[in-house]
């Protein structure tokens, strides 16, 4: 006796089999890309540690190393001498707190994926007011730092880039497994 899941799974491949032949069949130029695609989406699953590493800890990490390339001041070692002095003011000033909201989007995204919209969405709000709330508390003199509103926008705009990325992620291999 099968399994749901063996079902399940037998009858995905029947239809990509199916899909594919229709394609080929009528010389349509989808059918490369979806014999591509379904092939990477099967070689490579987007797991929650792979996910974590690339949206979260990637991002953290180039932050930190931003620190240590453009800036002259680095919060845990003090003054020191960037390896590239005249970077643009966009990489120097705003790149890390941009990876820190992506992280932070990623994070979330990765995290609270699945579930009723309204319990994400919930999640997304949280993870946001985290985001930009440490910004908030540089403006209050809690949190040590200098308030800046251009970094306020770019860790909102990453935050929102981050969701949608790994979120489009989920959606684009479930998609491709399936097509």
């Amino acid at each position: 006796m099968r399994t749901q899941a063996a079902v399940s799974a037998r009858m995905r491949e029947h239809y990509t089999r199916a899909q594919t032949f229709r394609y080929a069949k009528a010389g349509h130029p989808a059918y490369h890309r979806r014999a591509m695609a379904a092939s990477a989406a099967e070689q490579v699953p987007v797991t929650l540690p792979r996910r974590l590493m690339l949206f979260v800890a990637l991002p953290l990490f180039a932050g930190a190393v931003s620190y240590l390339i453009w800036r002259t001041d680095v919060p845990w070692m003090g003054a020191h001498r960037p390896l590239w002095p005249h970077a643009p003011a966009l990489l120097r000033d705003h790149f890390a707190d941009a990876a820190w909201g992506f992280a932070v989007g990623g994070l979330v995204a990765s995290l609270w994926r699945e579930g009723p919209r309204a319990v994400r969405a919930a999640w997304y709000g949280v993870g946001l007011a985290v985001s930009i709330g440490v910004e908030l508390l540089q403006y209050a003199h809690v949190f040590p730092g200098a308030f800046d509103a251009v970094d306020l926008a770019a860790q909102a705009v990453a935050f929102v880039v981050g969701v949608l990325v790994v979120g489009g992620i989920e959606r684009w291999t479930s998609a491709n497994a399936v097509a």
